[in-house]
């Protein structure tokens, strides 16, 4: 029986590129649960969620934050000298932005 909002940890990764789509995949759960509670995704907030979620180390929760905000798989917006984040799929194309906060049109 599954505990809700639990995940099946008994399934390892069978190579670095599943542990790094998988960890994307927290991360990208993560935002959206941190925006359903109206509430703006940091790297705190999101490192915090993630690390209970899956027990993943802090450092490697962020190196991996950041490089999705690079690779474009999680949309890095800054305002006010702080950094949230925001999921892709659920953004409207004309309201990205790139990691420096510039509009992408």
């Amino acid at each position: 029986k599954m505990v809700r909002g639990s995940r099946d940890k008994e399934k390892e990764p069978s190579s670095p590129a599943d542990a790094d789509r998988n960890l994307v995949s927290d991360i990208l759960w993560a935002i959206n649960k941190i925006k359903s509670q109206k509430q703006r995704p940091g790297d705190d907030q999101i490192s915090r969620v993630v690390e209970s979620r899956c027990g993943r180390p802090r450092k490697e929760i962020l190196a991996a934050l950041e490089a999705a905000g690079h690779s474009g798989r999680v949309v890095k917006v800054i305002t006010r000298d702080r950094a949230s984040y925001k999921d892709p799929r659920t953004t409207p194309v004309e309201k990205q932005t790139t990691s420096t906060g510039e509009w992408l049109w």
